[in-house]
């Protein structure tokens, strides 16, 4: 719907500027337009209901309608066609007022704002439905982001313990076919290190069936054995031999069950 406002004519501006004269007395200034302004302070509420200016199909619809005061605009001069103009504005979050004049911007009291005589005063619908519905939605949304964000993470998670599981099994795997080698190993070595039981176990036993040498000569065998036992050094190998047969279930006294050979003995 569009409205169109006609400048008064002159004799319109006179009777006005007569009735305004009537009414304000000095506290209404007339410009050469025509136009007036009436000085004063107006008092206005921070906070208030304007459930009772709404429609009778709205007020159906609401309980209430708290609008909250959040920018006051104050004229200074005798007119609308000059003069000069500041603002209170108000920080919604920290519940803060400040001035704004010109590039200047300071901090102002509660007290000076309602003091102020306001010019036009701005406010906004406390939990309008419409805002309402935006900061549902808005709510919803962020739900739906941390949901999912969520779920990728656990997905991650899952993804880098099925690796992780992967890796120890191939890890195992390794380990078990290294020690299947290194059993096959043993063996190997076990079976090459496996000697040939030897025909005699002494060198006494030696003599008494290979020669016809007297009894008398074998205190001489057993000096000469000791004798090389004390002069011979044998490899590292060949006691692990004697090693593994104690452990196998060897007896001590009876001596090993495989002979020594001159690979069994140390270089000078």
């Amino acid at each position: 719907e569009k409205i169109a406002v006609h400048p008064p004519s002159r004799r319109r501006t006179s009777e006005l500027s007569s009735l305004m004269g009537g009414i304000g007395g000095d506290s209404i200034g007339i410009g050469s337009s025509g136009s007036a302004k009436i000085e004063g302070h107006v008092k206005f509420e921070q906070v208030f209901d304007i459930k009772p200016y709404l429609t009778d199909e709205k007020k159906k619809e609401v309980k209430s309608m708290l609008c909250r005061l959040f920018a006051v605009i104050v004229h200074s001069g005798k007119n609308s066609h000059s003069g000069h103009y500041i603002c209170y504005v108000r920080n919604v979050a920290k519940n803060e007022w400040w001035k704004m004049d010109d590039a200047r911007v300071m901090r102002a009291s509660r007290e000076e704002v309602v003091a102020a005589e306001a010019y036009m005063l701005f406010y906004s619908v406390m939990d309008h439905p419409m805002s309402v519905d935006l900061r549902n939605k808005e709510k919803a949304h962020k739900a739906e982001i941390a949901k999912k964000e969520a779920s990728e993470k656990a997905e991650q998670l899952q993804r880098e313990q099925l690796q992780k599981e992967e890796k120890s099994d191939v890890h195992h795997t390794n380990d078990a076919g290294n020690a299947e080698s290194e059993t096959k190993e043993t063996s190997e070595a076990g079976a090459k290190r496996k000697r040939q039981e030897p025909e005699f176990k002494s060198g006494e036993e030696w003599a008494r069936k290979m020669t016809t040498k007297p009894k008398s000569l074998l205190h001489a065998i057993r000096t000469a054995q000791d004798c090389f036992s004390e002069r011979i050094e044998f490899k590292p190998e060949y006691f692990r031999c004697i090693k593994d047969e104690v452990e196998a279930g060897g007896k001590l006294g009876t001596g090993p069950s495989f002979g020594v050979s001159v690979n069994d003995i140390q270089d000078d």
